[in-house]
């Protein structure tokens, strides 16, 4: 798909990860679309996912937050924790594919209409809340945050009370 989109759209475009028929390897296909001297081009190379993966990983968000990519069809490509998706409802083949390919639940199901959102999940029994919005590229992936709930509803409380608090003296302050 990499190859058709990006001459059809005479643009880039990145696949989903997909396993190279050279070495069965689990790669990323990436095509790019130019024309020279009336002649239409394509230049095109493979990334292994372990590279994203390795980036996705570094991705952090508190003790306990998760980021995740997900492609047009519902499939996670890359997550900074695996584990902690509630999200997954079945491991992608593991025999043709790495297990971190997984399919999303109807609870995330939203990520695929590719536009921003937010949402409450629960991961291992914690609450979540999760923020997603798409890609920039015409491959359709979105990027989603999951952070736990509490620190979330604790900043808002304290920086409420502090608003509460604030305005308060401020009014005492000002009344004769």
């Amino acid at each position: 798909d990499y190859f058709v989109n990006a001459m059809a759209n005479k643009a880039a475009y990145v696949s989903s990860p997909l396993l190279r028929m050279t070495d069965n390897s689990l790669t990323i296909m990436m095509g790019k679309y130019f024309s020279a001297n009336g002649q239409d081009y394509l230049v095109y190379g493979g990334l292994d996912t372990d590279i994203v993966n390795k980036v996705i990983e570094k991705v952090h968000f508190g003790d306990n937050g998760v980021c995740f990519i997900i492609d047009k069809n519902g499939m996670i490509i890359s997550s900074s924790d695996v584990e902690k998706l509630p999200i997954m409802t079945e491991l992608a083949n593991k025999e043709s594919l790495d297990a971190n390919l997984v399919q999303l639940s109807e609870t995330s199901a939203q990520m695929l209409t590719y536009e921003e959102g937010t949402q409450h999940v629960t991961i291992h029994g914690e609450d979540y809340y999760l923020g997603y919005a798409p890609s920039a590229g015409e491959e359709g992936w979105s990027i989603a945050i999951a952070t736990p709930w509490t620190p979330v509803v604790n900043t808002l409380l304290i920086t409420a009370l502090a608003i509460f608090v604030l305005s308060v003296v401020v009014t005492c302050l000002t009344i004769p």
